[in-house]
C-alpha cells in the first residue's frame, strides 16, 4: 500500500470514529430543539416551563401518579402542604385503582393537602386537566361559609405575590397567608371544589381571605359517586374574570382534601394532572 492509500485510510477510519462519538451528542441536541408531544414518561420535574428556551410540548405532565407503584411513597415533589394550627392531616397514600395507580385522600375531622412547585406560563397552557372521584360529599360543605370551607376534594392553583399598592390590612393578610403557606404565601389562588350547596359554575371569593382566593364549584351533590370524572378547566379566562388582570406565571398545583371545619368523613381519588396547550383567550 502507498503512502498516500495508506493517509486516505486512516483519513476515513478517524472519520468513522468521529461519526460514532459525536452521534449520541447530535441526537441529544435533536431531542432538546424539536418540540414533541410529551408522553407520561417523560420526567417534568424541576423544570421552569416559564423559560422561553424550553420547547413548548403539547402537554405538560405535573402529576403522574399512574407511572407510579400502589403502597410506593408518594413523591418527593409534593410536599405536605398543612394548616397552621396543628390539625390532624388527611391520609394520602397510593393505591390502585382498576388497573390504575391513584391518590387516595382520607379524612375524618383532618386537613392537610400536597402541593407541587412548578412555573409555567398560563397563556401558553391554559387548560389544566385532572381525573377525580369522591365516596360522598361533604354535607355541610358551602364555599361561601367558613363553617363549611371543608371539599371533599379540591384541585387548586397558586400565583406568585402581587401586593403592590395593597391596603395595611391586604398586606397583614398576606404575611398570616406567608405562616400558612410557608413559600408560596398563597398570594392568590383558584380553587375547583367538589361542593354541596351551590350550582355548578359558581365563582365566590374564598371564605377565609376572599381578596385574594377564588371558589369555583365544579361537582355537587348532583354528580354522581365512586365514579371517575375527567375535568378541564381554562384557568387562564378563570384568572381573568376572577380578578380581572392578566395572571403571571404560575407557581404551584396542589391536591386537598379535608373535613376539619365539618367533622364529617369522606374519601376522594386523584387521578393524573396536566396542563395542555389551548386558547387563552
Amino acid at each position: 500500500m502507498s503512502s498516500r492509500q495508506g493517509g486516505i485510510a486512516v483519513l476515513i477510519l478517524g472519520m468513522g470514529l468521529l461519526v460514532i462519538l459525536c452521534f449520541p451528542l447530535w441526537m441529544a441536541q435533536l431531542s432538546l430543539t424539536t418540540p414533541v408531544l410529551a408522553p407520561p414518561t417523560v420526567s417534568m420535574e424541576n423544570k421552569d416551563f416559564s423559560k422561553s428556551s424550553v420547547p413548548l410540548f403539547q402537554t405538560l405532565y405535573i402529576g403522574t401518579f399512574s407511572m407510579l407503584q400502589a403502597g410506593s411513597i408518594i413523591p418527593a415533589e409534593w410536599k405536605v402542604l398543612s394548616s397552621a394550627n396543628n390539625k390532624r392531616p388527611t391520609e394520602y397514600t397510593l393505591v390502585k385503582d382498576g388497573n390504575t395507580v391513584v391518590v387516595k385522600a382520607t379524612s375524618s375531622a383532618q386537613s392537610s393537602g400536597l402541593i407541587r412547585a412548578v412555573s409555567i406560563r398560563p397563556k401558553e397552557y391554559p387548560i389544566i386537566q385532572w381525573r377525580w372521584k369522591v365516596s360522598n360529599v361533604v354535607t355541610k360543605s358551602d364555599v361561601s361559609r367558613k363553617e363549611g370551607d371543608d371539599y371533599a376534594a379540591r384541585i387548586f392553583i397558586l400565583f406568585p405575590s402581587v401586593i403592590k399598592g395593597e391596603s395595611l390590612l391586604g398586606r397583614f393578610r398576606y404575611q398570616a397567608l406567608r405562616t400558612l403557606f410557608g413559600q408560596y404565601g398563597l398570594p392568590r389562588a383558584i380553587n375547583y371544589v367538589w361542593e354541596n350547596h351551590h350550582p355548578k359554575g359558581t365563582m365566590v371569593p374564598g371564605a377565609y381571605f376572599g381578596g385574594r382566593i377564588r371558589m369555583v364549584v365544579v361537582r355537587n351533590s348532583e354528580d354522581p359517586l365512586n365514579r371517575w370524572i375527567t375535568e378541564e378547566r381554562n384557568y387562564y379566562r378563570d384568572y381573568k374574570d376572577a380578578f380581572g388582570e392578566e395572571p403571571p406565571p404560575l407557581a404551584a398545583v396542589a391536591i386537598m382534601t379535608d373535613t376539619d371545619n365539618t367533622g364529617e368523613s369522606v374519601a376522594a381519588y386523584y387521578g393524573d394532572i396536566s396542563f395542555k396547550k389551548g386558547s387563552g383567550h
